[in-house]
């Protein structure tokens, strides 16, 4: 299993990263449109501007997910399935299908 400090770790270094990469484009986008002064240097200068921005939100999205990661209790178990590893091992005993039910048989409540 991986060890949630771990994925903390890379995933706050993941955000350091796209930081530093929007403002890398941050400012070739200003180079741009200083350096090509007319209505193609906007554009590519917008372009490069919505890469930033997007940028700027998976950082943000990949801090928030390590804090999330971080606030976590040992043990607890995370939303969604369990998925395998590359161990080429099962996540569980279980075979076959399982059909996926909502409603009161979530809650053990059987109709009849």
């Amino acid at each position: 299993m991986i060890d949630p400090d771990d994925v903390v770790g890379w995933l706050r270094e993941c955000s350091v990263r796209l930081m530093r990469a929007a403002e890398e484009i941050g400012r070739i986008a200003d180079r741009v449109e200083r350096s090509w002064a007319d209505e193609q240097g906007r554009e590519w200068g917008d372009r490069a501007g919505l890469v930033r921005r997007r940028l700027d939100r998976e950082a943000v999205a990949c801090r928030e997910l390590a804090d999330q990661v971080a606030r976590t209790e040992p043990g607890e178990e995370g939303a969604g399935p369990v998925l395998g590893s590359t161990a080429a091992r099962r996540v569980d005993a279980g075979r076959g299908m399982r059909i996926a039910v909502l409603g009161d048989a979530d809650r053990g409540v059987r109709g009849g």
